[in-house]
């Protein structure tokens, strides 16, 4: 397996080195769960797809790592995607990669390895925010407009937040959001979608009034957004929630 080759070169260079300098290297860690990939700066992947170039050949794979930061192998990933023994994701048996730079790469001779150009969609629900206050995952819930949604996150009350690491690797964020049922006439929100450094990608009004709207917002090269439900409004009955449906980055 190419990706011990990796780590065995890694630990070698770690090894020679660690009597002069602390070293930092990105790379394939294994232990007695499974494989990881750390960032090298105390950081790794979880809940999500990277494209990841290991062996430094200027070709990169896709993996599924899973919650805690292991990546999925020979299995079908929660949204519904085949990984072979390596965890590369695969379609039709054919490894789908793309060149560092950006580029898919066509190693099959066929159309196939074109779709690596795009990860797959993956949906909030299944990621572990980094960072969150009054989030939560909420079932059979009504909007305002007394719409029924089976499954929904919400975001309740004013300052409610969720931030999400996406490592860069998507380029647009999706979803349906809707007030609460009984949002108050009085009372308006705020839906702020933030990239990285706070940079504010787009924001959304809602009140009593709003039906439920379809959201895309484009996230190419942010490695976190975070989505933020404000209102100027105070007091305990201005805690109004935001359910969201169908919220996924691809």
């Amino acid at each position: 397996m190419m990706k011990k080759k990796l780590i065995g070169g890694l630990l070698t260079a770690a090894v020679a080195l660690s009597m002069n300098v602390t070293v930092f290297a990105a790379g394939w860690v294994q232990n007695s769960t499974g494989w990881w990939y750390d960032y090298g700066n105390g950081t790794w992947p979880a809940s999500s797809w990277q494209w990841i170039d290991g062996n430094g050949d200027g070709t990169a794979e896709c993996y599924y790592f899973d919650q805690y930061g292991y990546c999925l192998m020979n299995t079908i990933t929660p949204d519904g995607y085949q990984v072979d023994g390596n965890g590369a994701w695969v379609v039709n048996g054919a490894i789908q990669t793309r060149s560092t730079a950006g580029t898919p790469v066509d190693n099959s001779g066929s159309q196939q390895n074109q779709q690596a150009s795009n990860v797959p969609a993956v949906n909030l629900a299944d990621m572990e925010p980094v960072a969150k206050r009054g989030y939560n995952k909420k079932e059979n819930v009504h909007t305002s407009q007394n719409a029924l949604w089976g499954d929904a996150l919400e975001l309740w009350g004013s300052g409610a937040y969720a931030e999400f690491y996406v490592g860069g690797q998507y380029n647009t964020l999706s979803l349906t959001a809707a007030p609460q049922q009984g949002f108050w006439d009085e009372y308006e929100y705020e839906l702020e979608i933030y990239g990285d450094d706070d940079s504010l990608l787009d924001s959304y009004l809602f009140d009593y009034k709003t039906s439920p709207t379809d959201i895309t917002v484009d996230i190419s090269g942010q490695d976190y957004i975070k989505l933020y439900w404000y209102s100027e409004d105070e007091g305990f009955l201005a805690q109004q929630s935001l359910y969201m449906k169908n919220a996924q980055v691809r």
